[in-house]
């Protein structure tokens, strides 16, 4: 056993010496989630605690000392991140809508409060020198009365607004007692950002001032505007505000988002090249600004955060979609090289990760980018929020791609990040995001406390104790899990998944049990996948296919099984029945479908 697992170590280490990666996978999909359902909600009671503090709507970066504001900023003391920056919080809530627990309504009717209070302020009282209406859109930084914060910091961040338009657009189908408010306060966030197409900005981790950051331009729609550039993209604030809009009966509001969401897109300028093909870049790849080559910021995990936070919704935008230059789907090829090529850079500079990789832990660890010195002795470190990202946008591609196929490319990509020789499949993904957060709470402790960073050496957490973000970004990895899985009932691949889910359905049928349910469609479209998937070809063509299916030895129906196929369609439309009638108030039963797939 001993020189078994010395052989795979030594296997591993030259893996990452051929190909630069370290990423540790599992050996095939699993049922457990990587953290346990008293874990996470261990999780979101911690996040919860930095939610609306003392009822003032606020959200708090992290109520800890920041011991790393000392080594990069000569502070004589810890300083602590008890203030409400507009980015975190955006991000923050928007988890907190996306999970669908009833917490968020109290939280978001105190928030929609604290907004109505920034907008009405007349006096502006920072040190950025405009009006108090700009600096409504502009300061980053607050303190929890509502006032700005009037110390030095990296002004002026246009990726606020954006970001709060989306988290109140994303609210509105969630808390429809709010709408009303919700819509008026986004359609103010978005009226500015199609009035300001041209600004310089800080970045994501507020240390670099540009024009042109990837991360700006996809959640804002950030850029010049170009009218030689004609190439009907969109940005995920102007998209959905677009959306909403018409909804609303707003046109005229709709055409200037859909004019502004026509600007220079967000992927100009933005593609590197490299041996294993092209990525993303969050610096410009051409020309980059002094501060951006300075910083060398063009591989950077904010690329892994455009990538997860800036996807305007499917359903919204149809008009406006393209296809040249905009941002590439979490199960693109694209979004894969950039996700190797990141995984390269870490694997390098961060012993921990070639350490975990020695000693089997599963996943990697991601950070922000090479030449990052916001840490102890001045040295950067894995970051929790960009890890989990990473997670978040691997259960995104799989769910993805179970809707529809990725390209050979997508896949071949794909399989390259997860250090795996054949195409990866949605169940493959799902597993690379269940290793990297395996990875994550190998470096947690029992209280699941979660900090900013992992120490590069020793793997312990390291500064901001309770980082409101990082708990943001590992929930909603969870919650995207649940939908990647819930996904799956789309394919005979998981057929199994789905007579598991009747056998269920019959038993608490059979007992009368009250049953509450959220699925990502009505009934009606809960199985269609599976059925649409039996309909195409004949039976040859179908036993083809299932034999494929059950290559891996994991799941699907053998060639001469098909035959089975039939119990497939009964097991599917008996699940159908038993949901509606399980809907009606004769079996005391409630139904609900919105969300995710799951029982609660």
């Amino acid at each position: 056993m001993a020189r078994s697992v010395a052989m795979r170590r030594v296997l591993l280490l030259l893996w990452v010496d051929l190909v630069g990666s370290c990423f540790v996978s599992l050996p095939g999909a699993r049922d457990e989630s990587p953290f346990s359902a008293e874990e996470e909600e261990k999780l979101f009671q911690h996040f919860l605690r930095n939610l609306n503090i003392n009822g003032t709507g606020a959200v708090i970066a992290s109520p800890g000392d920041v011991p790393a504001l000392v080594v990069c900023c000569n502070n004589r003391a810890p300083q602590p991140y008890y203030f409400h920056w507009t980015r975190d919080a955006a991000l923050s809530l928007s988890s907190l809508v996306s999970l669908g627990r009833n917490d968020s309504l109290p939280i978001m009717e105190s928030f929609v409060a604290r907004l109505r209070r920034q907008h009405a302020r007349t006096v502006a009282s920072g040190p950025l020198g405009v009006s108090a209406a700009e600096e409504a859109f502009l300061e980053p930084k607050w303190t929890l009365s509502g006032a700005p914060y009037e110390g030095g910091w990296c002004r002026p961040q246009t990726d606020g607004p954006g970001l709060r338009a989306l988290t109140l657009l994303r609210a509105v189908p969630a808390l429809p007692s709010l709408s009303k408010d919700l819509w008026e306060l986004a359609s103010l966030d978005l009226d500015w950002l199609a009035a300001n197409p041209n600004m310089d900005t800080c970045d994501l981790w507020e240390e670099t001032l540009d024009r042109d950051f990837l991360w700006n331009r996809a959640v804002k729609r950030h850029g010049y505007l170009n009218p030689t550039v004609n190439p009907k993209v969109t940005h995920a604030a102007l998209v959905e505000g677009h959306a909403m809009a018409l909804q609303q009966a707003d046109v005229k509001r709709a055409e200037r988002f859909a004019a502004a969401a026509k600007a220079l897109p967000p992927t100009a300028n933005h593609i590197g090249e490299a041996e294993g093909g092209t990525f993303l870049t969050n610096c410009p790849a051409e020309n980059p600004g002094p501060a951006c080559q300075r910083y060398d910021k063009a591989l950077d995990g904010a690329i892994i955060l455009s990538l997860v936070h800036a996807q305007a919704k499917k359903d919204t935008g149809a008009q406006l979609r393209g296809s040249t230059g905009k941002l590439p789907s979490p199960s693109s090829a694209l979004a894969a090289r950039s996700a190797s090529q990141l995984a390269a850079l870490f694997c390098r500079i961060y012993p921990v990760n070639r350490k975990d990789t020695e000693e089997g832990v599963p996943g990697v660890l991601f950070s922000r980018y090479e030449a990052d010195r916001y840490g102890a002795n001045n040295e950067g470190n894995p970051w929790i929020l960009i890890t989990a990202a990473l997670a978040n946008l691997l259960y995104k591609a799989s769910a993805e791609a179970s809707e529809k196929a990725m390209t050979e490319e997508a896949a071949a990509a794909w399989a390259t990040f997860l250090g795996q020789p054949g195409p990866a499949s949605p169940a493959d993904l799902v597993a690379g995001g269940d290793a990297v957060l395996l990875r994550i709470r190998h470096h947690v402790g029992n209280d699941l406390r979660l900090h900013e960073q992992i120490d590069r050496h020793t793997g312990l957490q390291y500064n901001a104790k309770d980082l409101t973000w990082s708990y943001a970004e590992v929930l909603e990895a969870l919650q995207s899990r649940r939908v990647a899985l819930a996904a799956r009932f789309t394919s005979l691949e998981d057929f199994d998944v789905v007579r598991r889910f009747v056998k269920l359905l019959d038993l608490l049928y059979d007992r009368r049990v009250r049953l509450i349910v959220a699925a990502s469609g009505d009934v009606d479209d809960l199985f269609r996948g599976v059925r649409q998937e039996v309909g195409e070809g004949d039976m040859s063509d179908l036993a083809w296919r299932t034999a494929m299916y059950s290559s891996d030895g994991k799941a699907g129906l053998s060639p001469q099984a098909v035959g089975t196929v039939c119990e497939a369609i009964r097991a599917t439309e008996r699940a159908e029945s038993r949901l509606r009638e399980m809907r009606t108030r004769s079996l005391g039963t409630e139904l609900a479908f919105s969300g995710f797939l799951g029982v609660l």
